[in-house]
Parts: structure tokens; sequence; C-alpha cells
């Protein structure tokens, strides 16, 4: 990721990081095991575990089917319009 204005690249912040570790001890693992996180808004959760982390199983078959629940529809239309973005593109 770059910055807008000044082209720098951006680290991938220490919590992006740690949940690539517990998604890959939940595939590589203890598959089907349930997590828990809690950040802030604007921290990225939902690219990271509804999209990039969906889209990750998908391609590589670790996983054959993905159930994601959203509290409303709109908000799943959203997340599903970004997933399959992710996946032709």
């Amino acid at each position: 990721m770059r910055d807008e204005k000044t082209g720098r690249v951006i680290p991938p912040a220490r919590f992006h990081e740690d949940l690539a570790r517990e998604f890959e001890e939940v595939v590589y693992g203890r598959g089907g095991a349930r997590i828990a996180w809690a950040a802030p808004r604007g921290s990225a959760k939902s690219t990271n575990c509804d999209v990039m982390f969906v889209a990750w199983c998908l391609l590589y078959t670790f996983k054959r089917y993905v159930l994601l629940i959203m509290d409303t529809y709109d908000q799943a239309k959203l997340q599903l319009a970004a997933l399959k973005d992710e996946l032709e593109h």
C-alpha cells in the first residue's frame, strides 16, 4: 500500500500481520477453529476477514465452500461484490 500524497510504501499494521498468522493457524493447524478479533473502525477487519481470507482459501483450495454471514442484506451485498471483484481481477 502506498501513501497517496508521498508515494511512500506504508507497511502493514501489526494487527494485520497477527491476523494473517491466525488465519494460517486456522487453515494449517486447527481447521474449523473459531476466532474472534476486535479492532477499531477503519482497521480493514472486513476486508481482511471477508474478502482477503476467503479469496485466499478459495484460490488455494483450502476450503471448497465458505459461509459469510452479515448483519444486513446491504452489508452482505457490498462484501460479496468486493470478493467477486478480487476474484475477477
